[in-house]
């Protein structure tokens, strides 16, 4: 596989689901030699006293009474993704950047693999209740469907 892709981007939120894709973009980077892209998205929901967290997992809602919770939920998620980029060069990725912001997840993904050709995304498969599907969207099926690359959906 060496040199198939030079950039693979991997959707992280923390689920076991997420975890998987993560184990498996940091052997696709390393066999590749490719860039791994750790990407994570908090997305507010409109009319809402609620902000969502969505990747490819249920709602987990965070009550943000005032932004500073807002901003500890980016900043633990932050967290989390530096944790991830120190575990990938420990298995041998050469280069791991961390893209953590408030955006909608399906769009983030979209746009970082924009920038880079020779791409991959890899995801976790959703567990979302087909209500929760309808709600607010499978970020995989979005991808899936939009993405200008290959799409690895890992169960």
């Amino acid at each position: 596989m060496k040199n198939m892709y030079k950039h693979v981007i991997v959707g992280i939120d923390g689920s076991d689901q997420a975890d998987k894709a993560f184990q498996k973009a940091i052997r696709i980077a390393r066999e590749s030699d490719a860039t791994l892209y750790i990407v994570s998205a908090l997305q507010f929901v409109s009319d809402s006293d609620f902000m969502y967290t969505t990747m490819d997992v249920g709602i987990t809602p965070l009550v943000t009474d005032s932004s500073d919770a807002s901003y500890q939920a980016l900043d633990a998620r932050k967290e989390l993704a530096n944790d991830l980029a120190e575990q990938a060069s420990r298995a041998g990725v050469a280069k791991a950047v961390v893209i953590v912001d408030f955006d909608d997840p399906k769009q983030l993904l979209i746009d970082t693999v924009d920038k880079h050709e020779d791409a991959v995304i890899v995801l976790g498969a959703t567990t979302k209740k087909t209500f929760e599907r309808f709600m607010v969207g499978s970020v995989a099926q979005h991808v899936v469907n939009n993405a200008p690359c290959d799409v690895l959906i890992v169960k």
